[in-house]
């Protein structure tokens, strides 16, 4: 007995220089095979080779990308972070882009109100009012009230600022 555990080899110590690992020895969430009866728990695996044990907190031992140290990815469809929640459910993701597009809401348009134009009401047509500038994704409302030469003025004044802003 090398390690001072009681056991030796010929007593069914696999690990004589380990004085945790003998036979019947409480497992350990080590990835190590602590009791000698030839098999590590599953839970001790890593299969994804993340550095972490499902017996740590590896939530999914099968992703990479998912372990404690992980950063929340707030469009991957994965709890990363391990915390539970994924993406948009994830308080790590409040008032992110989950949807990649550039704005702060998940339904793939341009702008934040969460509807399917680009024009910052809450319905998804371009209303009577609502004057699209520039193309691709740039758009803005105009104040109703506004005519003639002060409405042109304005719509010129629009385009330059987007212009800019796209």
């Amino acid at each position: 007995d090398l390690d001072g555990d009681g056991y030796n080899a010929c007593q069914g110590d696999c690990d004589n220089g380990d004085p945790a690992i003998y036979p019947g020895a409480a497992e350990l969430c080590d990835g190590l095979d602590g009791d000698c009866d030839g098999i590590v728990p599953a839970d001790e695996a890593d299969d994804d080779g993340d550095g972490w044990l499902v017996c740590e907190g590896d939530c999914d031992d099968d992703e990479a990308a998912a372990n404690p140290d992980e950063l929340e990815d707030c469009a991957d469809g994965i709890d990363n972070d391990c915390d539970g929640d994924v993406d948009g459910d994830d308080l790590d993701c409040v008032g992110d882009d989950d949807d990649t597009t550039g704005d702060d809401d998940t339904t793939g348009d341009d702008d934040t109100d969460g509807d399917d134009d680009t024009t910052g009401d809450d319905d998804s047509v371009v209303d009577a009012d609502e004057v699209a500038i520039g193309g691709g994704g740039c758009s803005c409302r105009l104040d109703e009230g506004r005519t003639g030469a002060g409405l042109l003025g304005l719509l010129l004044l629009s385009l330059v600022a987007l212009r800019r802003r796209c």
